[in-house]
């Protein structure tokens, strides 16, 4: 390890007070996009933090019907420096969950077994972001600054790119793409800040992201039948076609009983992992523990009573449709006997490398048509005129920026699992297809979790080693 390196580290150790601070104040801010509850004024606070840090560059990529991605510069005084792009997000889930131990926006710390943690989890920062994305946004830049303070310099040039419409799967990304395309051309590479070890203090490194397609499916009373001005008695189920029948038996078509999709040509651009993929997930299953898992999921048994084992190839590698919600009728206290005459689901179908959101939207219009639901509408989500999901992407482990990532994880004392993908979906494939066409990878030590659920959260020691990863790993790529 280098001086220099022990230094910022020094630095980190000595101002880590501080360093939590900061994380705090970031995630006290709302920035919920599903509601515009706080974005605009989180975005004005990234602007400002770029700028603290000695960025030449702050400021707001706005769009007519959407939330700004904030855009910064931070260029090394080294002439030669490589170029990073550091892609997160800033817009958080609401915050409509029981069960949270402390105010959502609050980033109260607490003792980790207080929402059931292990007791090496030591302290944590609760609260909406504090690891979907505002946690890591906030140990990055203080990692940054340190080395800043520690050695008046960075390693390599950092382009910033923080998403405020991530959540709502990120549809003006493509024309801010397009707005900085030259300034973008400058990277080698993208990264995507995401702590990453496990319960049992593995690594895990992400070589892709999946796709998304967000979809909404509805059924409403008109001329194919059903009620059209509105509800109706229930006895009219004797007369008319049902709405909610008929969106529940079309969802029911979609899969079989074992979870295999029905969509005609679904599969057919998805592509089974080839052999260094293969070695991952294989490498991956065998750090899966079955118990741990239904722990950390809070789960009693998996899909069907198969043991994990059996589902984890699905898992590590295949599409999913996903229902995330039903909307219809009357759901309020007691039963008021009503027929509906609308209802609605919410779905997002999560796409691997080479398949095609748009094609795979049409695929399941033709698949109702096929199956006798002419009636269901599918709806792709837009905000505006633009669409909201994107592809997936897949970058190969030999690129330097993935190289870097696991020898700063090995200088820290930390081994790394490599996934072939992550279990989540972001929209750094953008990234990787034309005209960018970088690698792009997601690396980071660090615990967090519970994203999109009540008491999320990052540990404080998480903050701490993922500060430390940092500036190893920057100062590791500068080497490549």
């Amino acid at each position: 390890m280098s001086a220099n390196l022990e230094k910022v580290y020094d630095y980190i150790e000595k101002h880590f007070d501080e360093h939590v601070e900061n994380v705090r104040t970031l995630v006290r801010q709302p920035s919920i996009s599903f509601t515009n509850e706080g974005v605009e004024k989180c975005a004005d606070m990234l602007v400002q933090a770029i700028k603290e840090v000695g960025g030449q560059r702050a400021e707001r990529c706005d769009f007519k019907d959407g939330y700004p991605v904030v855009y910064g510069e931070l260029m090394s005084k080294n002439p030669k420096a490589k170029t990073i792009i550091v892609y997160t997000l800033y817009d958080v889930m609401p915050v409509d969950e029981e069960g949270w131990k402390v105010p959502p926006f609050s980033a109260e710390i607490l003792e980790g077994t207080e929402i059931g943690l292990p007791q090496d989890y030591g302290k944590v920062v609760v609260g909406r972001g504090a690891r979907n994305q505002k946690g890591p946004i906030v140990a990055f830049m203080n990692s940054v600054k340190a080395m800043l303070e520690v050695e008046g310099d960075i390693p390599v040039n950092l382009l910033f790119a923080f998403d405020g419409e991530e959540e709502c799967m990120s549809p003006h990304f493509p024309e801010f793409i397009r707005r900085y395309e030259k300034e973008l051309r400058r990277a080698s590479a993208a990264y995507y800040c995401n702590p990453a070890t496990d319960e049992h203090n593995v690594h895990n490194i992400y070589l892709g992201f999946r796709g998304i397609a967000p979809i909404e499916i509805e059924v409403k009373g008109g001329d194919w039948g059903g009620p059209v001005r509105g509800p109706l008695f229930p006895s009219e189920d004797a007369l008319l076609d049902a709405p909610a029948w008929r969106l529940i038996w079309a969802l029911a078509s979609l899969k079989s009983p074992d979870g295999r999709i029905q969509v005609d040509g679904f599969y057919d651009d998805f592509r089974k992992p080839d052999s260094e993929e293969q070695e991952f997930i294989d490498e991956v299953k065998l750090k899966m523990d079955s118990d741990t898992l239904k722990k950390r999921l809070g789960v009693k048994q998996w899909r069907r009573g198969k043991p994990l084992e059996e589902l984890l190839d699905d898992y590590l590698w295949g599409p999913v449709i996903n229902i995330d919600g039903l909307v219809g009728g009357y759901i309020g206290p007691r039963v008021k006997t009503t027929f509906p005459h609308k209802v609605m689901a919410k779905m997002d179908i999560r796409l691997f490398p080479n398949m095609d959101r748009d094609d795979i939207v049409a695929k399941l219009r033709r698949h109702f048509d096929k199956h006798g639901f002419p009636e269901v509408e599918v709806r792709l989500l837009t905000m505006g005129d633009a669409k909201c999901g994107y592809n997936a992407v897949r970058t190969s482990k030999k690129e330097p920026i993935v190289q870097s990532a696991i020898r700063a994880a090995g200088s820290l004392g930390f081994k790394s699992v490599t996934w072939p993908i992550y279990f989540g979906s972001t929209p750094l494939g953008m990234f990787s297809e034309p005209p960018l066409r970088l690698p792009v990878v997601s690396a980071g030590l660090g615990r967090m979790g519970n994203d999109h659920r009540e008491n999320e959260y990052i540990t404080l020691e998480g903050i701490r080693i993922y500060e430390k990863f940092i500036a190893a790993f920057l100062h590791d790529y500068a080497k490549m």
